[in-house]
């Protein structure tokens, strides 16, 4: 009845009074009000109390003799925790009995109580099922409810009053057999055993493990055979042992997928996972029994939707860190050990330093002059034992071995210059490499294959481009589609001043040179005054007769460039890309699908975005920024202190001379090509255009013979050379090569083609005057006939 207004009374709850809580508040009120049919208990009596559960609430009624009737004492109503709710009905009904009994000794003060419930309570409770209640639990229900001294267990009536407590549903009572029901609701897959398969495709060990490691908790799961790996990885940092366990049952699962596999396991929590607590956590939903979430939410729904893969499954327990040579304690012990092994980490390549260079006493390294300025400066101390020098317990080694060593490395994988530095800084080398970055940064660049196949990315200055020099003159114009919105609006009409930044954008049902040259008269010229310049792409609605004839007849100067531009059309593209990004980020946020009850807001966003210079759109344009803060300050009076119009202008002026000046002087279009690094005599690679499969993108090297700022002359081969010294032989032979190459198909097979033609035409004429011959003699026969 008060079950909606408890959560009223926690702390973290935030309070809402709806009509639940008014209902249930009005039941109490009512049922105060209501003279109760209870009399006062006898501590002389006996008592007895009819129990009963349904959906998680446990019921009684607490009664004693009077003469030959039972006159209730009290009435109980008791929810039942999240676990124990999730039972099946055989075993709730023992946790509403123990909740109700603890409840009743208020009243009875430890005299003899007499339990009736409508389930064999007793038997249940001396031989409880071990896969659904905890040691704990049994433990508690047998102390408190087997005391025969006290408590004794009544034969269940035909009407229990306990039932007739009200609630939204009357149960039914059905005649039922509770070890036949605990068979059936155990477990979540019918076939899932815990004894090995006889007929297994597969046996598969798998462990998890977590430990610290220099402050940081490494963990790391495994599937293994017993010999060889089936799966390993390394997880993410502070992974829990539980945790990694049912990642790595999950990982088997999937990898068994329509097999018959036995799956072994040292994890108590994994195996009662998928063995017991799945059907638990199937009927309860993945709760602690304080209303919670479970720990390792996901991993256990991952796991129990993956207990039905295998088309025959065993998962299996076994101890862990065995000792002996059987099958199972070998392969739980390699699961482990693959574990603990791939917590550190992926191991791309297992590199080695030689014995030789781990015992330099049978090695000695010799040390040059430069070598020892090195390790006194890293303040290395001299093993007089070994004979070398040690910084933080390791080896140094020589410039002249590291180079080796970092040279045969390289030609052995062709790593970049990160993964070869962590794979030379990884935890348990022995040696130490003094300058490691700048040496592996020589070899690298040494690397002819490397310099052929990896892509260069070359940083080119960059550029300036036409911005005006004050707002409202240059402008860049464009459409963008949308998703239809609010009354058909399909397109999008973006306006953007180059020099403010400044975005005016307009909804339209459809992309016309009307809409444009409307926007440009009715918005953009009584605002912002009469544009220089325009700049579009080459779209229908910008190349029309109506745009451009406006155009020249206000004197404006429309440039044309082709479509996605980044010199010309970069800036307002950038700006589509935002406005649909910024749009698509308010629908999710608000729910709404219009986009165009969301645009003002992006404008807003959009003109207060500082740009690069730390400036917004709207101070450029305006001298200040926009009067949010006052509008969220009512306290503050809008006419106090306000100075006058003149003032403002004044101000306004001062405002914008200091701000359009160094922005024109920034925008102002100079000098944007820079000198190459590249002097005569160098060795370069040049860039092959078409490349094929296995064919290295760069082509060399080549002698950089001349030079000029922009571009330089390579030493190549002679037809190469002949072709780039005289440009107007190439346009030509590309320009006659392919008459010439039909002209001399001609010549080759045009005699015999035209053989084979005048034979075919005497055949065709032959047969023809034949046929002509044969219809005349035919003919001459047939007047014969005819003639008397």
């Amino acid at each position: 009845m008060a079950a909606p207004l408890y959560p009223l009374t926690k702390s973290n709850t935030p309070y809402h009074w709806g009509k639940e809580q008014q209902l249930a508040f009005d039941k109490i009120k009512r049922a105060l009000s209501t003279a109760p049919a209870l009399s006062l208990p006898d501590v002389t009596k006996p008592f007895t109390l009819y129990v009963d559960e349904h959906n998680g609430i446990a019921k009684g009624v607490l009664t004693q003799k009077l003469g030959p009737w039972k006159r209730p004492v009290a009435y109980f109503s008791k929810k039942l925790d999240s676990v124990a709710a999730g039972w099946p009905p055989c075993l709730r009904i023992i946790a509403a009995v123990a909740v109700l009994v603890k409840d009743s000794d208020k009243l009875t003060f430890g005299q003899p109580l007499t339990v009736v419930a409508p389930h064999a309570v007793e038997t249940v409770i001396r031989q409880p099922p071990d896969q659904w209640l905890s040691n704990a639990r049994v433990t508690h229900y047998q102390a408190m409810l087997l005391n025969s001294e006290r408590i004794q267990f009544g034969t269940a009536t035909s009407l229990n009053p306990a039932t007739l407590l009200p609630e939204t549903e009357s149960p039914s009572l059905v005649m039922h057999d509770y070890h036949q029901i605990l068979a059936q609701v155990h477990g979540t897959r019918g076939d899932l055993t815990d004894q090995p398969l006889p007929d297994a495709e597969a046996t598969w060990y798998t462990d998890g493990s977590s430990f610290l490691r220099n402050g940081e908790r490494k963990a790391g799961a495994a599937v293994v055979d017993g010999k060889a790996v089936i799966w390993a990885s390394a997880l993410e940092p502070g992974t829990s042992a539980q945790r990694a366990e049912l990642i790595a049952l999950t990982q088997a699962l999937r990898k068994a997928k329509d097999k018959k596999v036995n799956i072994y396991t040292d994890s108590r929590y994994a195996f009662a996972t998928a063995h017991v607590h799945g059907e638990i956590y199937r009927r309860r939903g993945l709760l602690t029994s304080a209303g919670k979430n479970i720990k390792n939410r996901e991993e256990i729904q991952d796991l129990l939707h993956s207990l039905f893969l295998p088309r025959k499954l065993s998962i299996i327990h076994c101890p862990g860190h065995q000792r002996g040579n059987d099958p199972v304690a070998e392969g739980n012990r390699m699961a482990d050990e693959t574990a603990r092994a791939t917590a550190l980490g992926p191991q791309a390549l297992s590199l080695q330093v030689p014995e030789t260079v781990r015992t330099p006493g049978q090695l000695s390294l010799e040390y040059s002059d430069s070598d020892l300025d090195i390790v006194q400066q890293i303040g290395a101390k001299y093993d007089e034992q070994m004979k070398v020098w040690k910084h933080q317990g390791k080896t140094v080694l020589p410039q002249k071995r590291a180079k080796e060593l970092v040279t045969h490395l390289h030609r052995w994988t062709h790593l970049g210059h990160k993964k070869l530095k962590a794979l030379l800084r990884r935890e348990g080398q022995t040696y130490y490499i003094p300058k490691l970055p700048s040496l592996i940064q020589q070899v690298t660049d040494a690397c002819v294959p490397c310099a052929k196949v990896n892509t260069k990315h070359l940083k080119m200055p960059e550029g300036t481009r036409m911005r005006g020099e004050r707002p409202g003159t240059n402008w860049e114009v464009d459409f963008t589609e949308i998703k239809p919105g609010k009354y058909g609006n399909k397109y999008l009409l973006v306006f953007i001043d180059t020099f403010s930044g400044w975005t005016e954008a307009f909804p339209t049902k459809r992309e016309t040179a009307q809409m444009v040259v409307k926007k440009i008269l009715e918005e953009i010229f009584p605002r912002f005054g009469l544009p220089k310049v325009i700049g579009s792409d080459n779209g229908p609605t910008f190349v029309s007769q109506v745009s451009q004839l406006v155009a020249r007849l206000l004197g404006i100067n429309w440039k044309l460039h082709c479509a996605y531009r980044p010199q010309s059309s970069g800036q307002v593209e950038r700006m589509n890309r935002t406005i649909k990004e910024t749009l698509t980020k308010l629908t999710l946020e608000t729910g709404t699908r219009d986009w165009v009850q969301l645009l003002p807001m992006v404008l807003f966003r959009v003109r207060n975005t500082p740009a690069r210079h730390g400036l917004t759109p709207y101070e450029i344009l305006y001298g200040g920024p926009p009067p949010v803060t006052d509008l969220l300050d009512s306290a503050i009076d809008p006419l106090a202190n306000t100075p006058g119009l003149q003032d403002r202008l004044k101000v306004l002026q001062v405002i914008q001379h200091q701000i359009w000046k160094p922005l024109a002087a920034v925008y102002r279009p100079g000098d944007t090509t820079g000198p190459h690094p590249f002097q005569i005599g160098d060795s370069v690679y040049v860039r092959r255009h078409q490349s094929r499969t296995l064919e290295p993108r760069w082509k060399g090297p080549y002698t950089v013979l001349l030079t000029t700022p922009t571009a330089l002359k390579a030493q190549q081969g002679w037809f190469e050379s002949w072709f780039n010294q005289s440009p107007w032989v190439t346009t030509l032979i590309s320009t006659i090569l392919g008459p010439l190459v039909i002209l001399l198909l001609l010549l080759t097979f045009g005699p015999c083609v035209l053989n084979r033609l005048l034979q075919f035409i005497r055949e065709r004429l032959s047969i023809t005057q034949a046929l002509v011959l044969t219809q005349q003699c035919r003919a001459l026969q047939t007047e014969e006939i005819n003639v008397p």
